[in-house]
């Protein structure tokens, strides 16, 4: 053996290692063919001889070592026969013989690091900030005066500021945070996976916590002017059916999206936007009260969400398309309703679109370019790809959807899209364009679904190159 970790054995010792790599090896050829009512004597007619080799190796010094989870579930002393009746217990003392440290617990690289949670609250409406420092024993909890030593579960100071604002929160959540500190003590996660874990865990108590009818809200509908912009995942129903895990992908996605949202809050220059996003099944609802006078900043900054919704959306295989309005909705939190002008014109718009892109709602003709107006990925575009065509008169005349192309009516003004592209570095733009073809060849015996990628790429070529 050349590895430096590697035990010395004897020659009694060999002879037991040679007999258990070859009953190993026997059981692999086993496992593949299926034949498992053979392998339950064939391990326990090996197990007496890993027992001996572990008692040999113990006598002089070298005691195998096992992770404490897998001590954990065998249920056995290694100096037992039965903890070896079993085959990983087998091939756990082969690895340990080959590398004295391969069933070593992983080093918990996280101990001393602080996650953040971010906890929203139907009593103050807005989401707040929990800090967990990863201990050798628990968490060490922070949130305003709840401060101190907690279980791994979070017990008690995590749930007494839960039940101090008056959240509702599922049960297994104690569950789910016990298992996030087990993962990161006994499976070696990193700071990413752990943080990420607590992401998905405040996106569940959000969603579980704006579900709820809240009577302590007020029951009447706020009025309300502001910013709302919708976005869906073209062929959902398709990609549902061809990948199991596209539920639990896609909330990944909008888990992430969500963490950059809490820290784009500033457009450096003084204007503060909190912009809350919901999810109802693939469809994404954004909003952000904003006053009359900051309508083009408010603008501005959606441009910037919707760049990051299109692009980061496609390099994880959601292709979205959307659209952003301006003006009166109504906003009930006690019921969770929304109502109003700009929700309608949005709900429209999104569903017009027919490319992966987004557009601002033309009902808005008022808006225009410049530094006091629309800029940032703003840009003007002749032929934004519409289901249905915006006239002047801001009506509209159907250009797609089975109606022959020589019947279709030219869009004849300007409607202002997000220019996603902007900024990108070539390697970047690239990767996109190829996804976009990639998605467009697959659809090609489907020509109103290979349209919206065709006329993606016409608009990337055209703005972006």
């Amino acid at each position: 053996m050349t590895n430096e970790n590697a035990i010395s054995l004897t020659a009694e010792e060999e002879a037991l290692r040679q007999t258990l790599h070859c009953g190993c090896e026997h059981l692999r050829e086993l496992f593949k063919d299926m034949a498992r009512n053979d392998t339950r004597s064939v391990i326990q007619n090996l197990a007496p001889n890993a027992h001996q080799l572990h008692m040999l190796l113990k006598k002089r010094g070298e005691t195998p070592v096992y992770q404490r989870y897998f001590l954990a579930n065998r249920g056995y002393s290694p100096d037992t026969v039965k903890f070896y009746e079993h085959f990983h217990a087998i091939e756990r003392l082969l690895r340990f013989i080959n590398d004295r440290h391969a069933n070593d617990d992983p080093i918990d690289k996280t101990i001393g690091h602080t996650f953040t949670l971010h906890v929203y609250t139907n009593r103050w409406e807005h989401p707040d900030l929990y800090q967990f420092e990863k201990t050798g024993e628990g968490w060490n909890f922070s949130h305003l005066s709840y401060q101190g030593q907690c279980s791994p579960n979070g017990c008690p100071y995590f749930y007494d500021s839960l039940k101090h604002d008056s959240v509702d929160y599922p049960s297994s959540v104690k569950f789910r945070l016990e298992e996030i500190w087990h993962h990161a003590n006994d499976d070696g996660w990193n700071v990413e996976q752990v943080q990420e874990s607590f992401d998905m865990l405040g996106f569940w108590l959000e969603q579980t916590e704006k579900s709820l009818f809240n009577p302590n809200l007020p029951q009447e509908p706020r009025n309300m002017v502001g910013c709302i912009a919708m976005f869906d995942v073209l062929g959902w129903k398709e990609m549902q059916a061809r990948k199991e895990n596209a539920l639990e992908e896609y909330l990944a996605f909008v888990v992430l999206l969500k963490r950059w949202l809490l820290s784009f809050i500033h457009d450096g220059q003084g204007f503060v936007a909190r912009v809350d996003l919901n999810i109802v099944s693939d469809t994404l609802f954004l909003y952000a009260p904003c006053e009359h006078r900051n309508m083009y900043r408010c603008l501005n900054h959606f441009a910037t969400i919707a760049s990051k919704i299109i692009s980061d959306g496609i390099q994880h295989g959601f292709f979205m398309r959307g659209a952003i309005s301006f003006g009166q909705f109504q906003l009930n939190l006690g019921s969770a309703v929304f109502i109003g002008d700009a929700l309608d014109d949005v709900a429209a718009q999104y569903e017009n679109a027919n490319w992966i892109g987004c557009h601002l709602s033309p009902n808005l003709s008022h808006v225009g370019m410049g530094p006091y107006g629309l800029r940032n990925s703003w840009v003007q575009y002749n032929g934004c790809p519409l289901k249905i065509a915006p006239l002047a008169e801001n009506n509209f005349i159907c250009i797609s959807d089975g109606v022959p192309e020589e019947e279709r009516v030219p869009i004849t003004n300007h409607i202002f899209v997000v220019d996603f592209m902007q900024g990108m570095q070539d390697e970047q733009k690239q990767q996109i364009k190829n996804a976009l073809s990639k998605e467009q060849q697959s659809h090609s015996d489907c020509q109103r679904v290979a349209e919206k990628y065709k006329n993606t790429l016409e608009f990337i070529n055209h703005y972006s190159e």
